[in-house]
């Protein structure tokens, strides 16, 4: 009688390949890549937003300085002004240097009010550009949100179905006897996952042996006990042997 009681070592390594699967999707999803990349391009943006931030801080910096300069020339202007209305002053000399004074302050102001539209000028494109990167930055922050819930979902549904999988390895194995799992888990960790072959017409499906050639060793599987473990001579796999 063929040692057919070993049959569900086969179930229990389509368990195994499943599980593997499982752990790789896992840490493989497409959405995984995706994210790394999102994310990447947003710390590109942030890193774009703080320089022209910053750029923006020093004109703004510049601009109030020259803005105080202004007030203050205004102010000065006024004062002079209000002296030459009041009367106070009656001497030529003495007139004719305010005026003086008044015409150099307002030639101060049009320069720095120049200085200010410069500036002015400069930020503009500059803001516009701030905009842009904010806009985008808000973009990438949702598509991020997204992809993170989408891989939770994923996530949870894949760790579900390993479980599940898990739990059915763990009764099969237990159906099996510890010495034959023992034997298919060594057997496993060297063939990279495929420790048990079927035998279908002589033939030994892991390392594609043909043994019909050998009517003695075919003769010497199919007459096993049933509680003797078939082994393929060529790749020591456990052979299932099928009529």
């Amino acid at each position: 009688m063929p040692p057919q009681k070993f049959a569900e070592l086969l179930t229990l390594q389509e368990l195994d390949t499943k599980i593997d699967q499982n752990k790789y999707q896992l840490e493989n999803f497409p959405e995984l890549e995706e994210l790394s990349e999102t994310e990447a391009a947003k710390a590109k943006n942030d890193g774009a937003k703080a320089k022209l931030e910053a750029q923006l801080h020093d004109y703004q910096q510049n601009q109030k300085r020259l803005e105080d300069e202004v007030a203050g020339i205004e102010d000065k202007t006024a004062t002079y002004q209000n002296q030459l209305d009041s009367g106070e002053v009656s001497g030529t000399k003495d007139l004719q240097n305010i005026e003086n004074a008044i015409s150099a302050q307002k030639e101060k102001q049009d320069t720095l009010e120049n200085e200010i539209l410069e500036i002015m000028e400069a930020s503009d494109p500059l803001t516009a550009e701030l905009e842009g990167i904010e806009a985008e930055g808000t973009k990438l922050d949702e598509k991020i949100a997204d992809l993170k819930s989408t891989l939770e979902k994923l996530t949870v549904a894949m760790n579900k179905e390993l479980s599940t999988q898990q739990e059915k390895r763990e009764a099969t194995a237990k159906s099996l006897p510890e010495d034959v799992v023992e034997i298919y888990d060594q057997l496993a960790a060297h063939h990279i996952g495929i420790a048990v072959a079927e035998l279908i017409e002589d033939r030994c499906h892991g390392c594609d042996l043909n043994m019909s050639h050998s009517s003695s060793e075919v003769e010497r599987l199919h007459s096993l006990p049933p509680d003797e473990l078939a082994r393929c001579a060529e790749c020591q796999r456990i052979l299932i042997i099928r009529s």
